[in-house]
């Protein structure tokens, strides 16, 4: 990966980083599509279904 990116709702990039700044600090990193973490958090808050995995 050369790039991390955070967007807005449109899809727009309103920041980013490159992933070597945290890949220096920690042996791993987590990423997570957007719908996939939108999902798991109404999960958490109740609001929704769990996912398949």
């Amino acid at each position: 990966m050369t790039e991390a990116r955070a967007v807005n709702r449109e899809g727009r990039r309103v920041a980013s980083f490159k992933p070597e700044v945290i890949m220096e600090s920690v042996k791993c990193y987590l990423s997570l599509a957007r719908s996939d973490l939108s999902a798991l958090i109404a999960v958490v808050l109740g609001m929704g279904e769990a996912m398949a995995v």
